[in-house]
């Protein structure tokens, strides 16, 4: 199994996990804020700009190590019994993205194939606000000079609501990113 994880811890919130199979492997990068992380008996911090890489087969916790909330990615791999073994799907609304991850890709390698078509994303949304307001500026020309009804007002009605449609799915795809994040 292969998962990889964005979170905002607040400080006073610890997350425990019970130890995984054995050999599971964590890569933990801060990108803000102090991260304190307990395994079994071991306890470090790491500070933005840092990572570190624990074999998580035994119980572990993650807390801010300050007063201020810490955000950090993580990138979880754990062993099947006879070896690792995991597929990878990257879903958002409109499409999805296979991404394939032999099973002699490290998990650095995995991490590195999952950024990168992340990267994309940014972009996308670009070109699709971008499309918006094209086909706002159109909608421009649609409408009545002479301030009677426009001969196709009912489609004009359907293609501003899908219009409406897809920003709020980029709106939303946003806000599930920070709800996921603050998860």
């Amino acid at each position: 199994m292969f998962e990889i994880w964005s979170w905002t811890i607040v400080p006073g919130d610890v997350h425990r996990s019970d130890a995984h199979s054995r050999g599971t492997c964590e890569l933990i990068s801060v990108v803000r804020g102090s991260l304190k992380i307990t395994v079994g008996s071991g306890t470090m911090t790491l500070q933005a700009g840092q990572a570190a890489r624990f074999v998580t087969d035994q119980p572990h916790s993650y807390a801010a190590a300050d007063d201020q909330p810490v955000s950090f990615s993580m990138a979880v791999l754990e062993r099947a019994e006879d070896g690792y073994r995991y597929a990878t799907m990257l879903m958002r609304t409109g499409a999805d993205y296979e991404i394939e991850l032999p099973v002699t890709t490290t998990p650095l390698g995995a991490i590195s194939r999952l950024e990168h078509a992340l990267a994309g994303f940014e972009s996308e949304q670009v070109q699709y606000r971008q499309r918006v307001e094209d086909a706002e500026l159109r909608l421009t020309s649609y409408r009545s000079r002479q301030g009677g009804e426009f001969g196709f007002s009912g489609e004009l009605a359907e293609k501003s609501r899908q219009l409406a449609d897809i920003e709020n799915d980029l709106a939303s795809s946003i806000d599930g990113q920070d709800a996921r994040s603050a998860a």
